[in-house]
């Protein structure tokens, strides 16, 4: 199978490769990859097997096709913008606090007219 390395953490040593053959995300440790560098954006041959420790499928046998990560991170840009440009979805606490202010509002020009009388 063919994929792109969707995340991986330096630190903890594992990622998750995304495969172009099924559209499934798989977990890999580094251990799993024949060229110990890999980073986001890689391009990767793997094969999926059954991994006991965590039992679940997971990437096996990663060989690093093509390593260029521009078009990757260009992506990732992207996204973060809309992610940032999103607008807050309202609830039902924003309705009552607006109908909340408005009450209070009526109520203070109903007692001003009240006193004028």
């Amino acid at each position: 199978m063919t994929g792109r390395v969707n995340r991986y953490n330096p630190i903890y040593k594992t990622g998750f490769i995304f495969s172009f053959t099924n559209n499934m995300t798989y977990r890999f440790k580094e251990s799993e990859v024949e060229d110990a560098d890999i980073a986001n954006g890689y391009i990767v041959d793997f094969h999926v097997a059954f991994d006991e420790e965590l039992q679940k499928k997971c990437a096996k046998g990663i060989r690093i096709v093509d390593s260029s990560t521009g078009i990757y991170e260009k992506d990732a840009v992207k996204q973060k913008k809309k992610k940032n440009t999103s607008k807050k979805k309202s609830c039902n606490a924003d309705r009552v606090v607006k109908d909340d202010k408005k009450f209070r509002k009526f109520a203070k020009a109903f007692m001003r007219e009240q006193k004028k009388h």
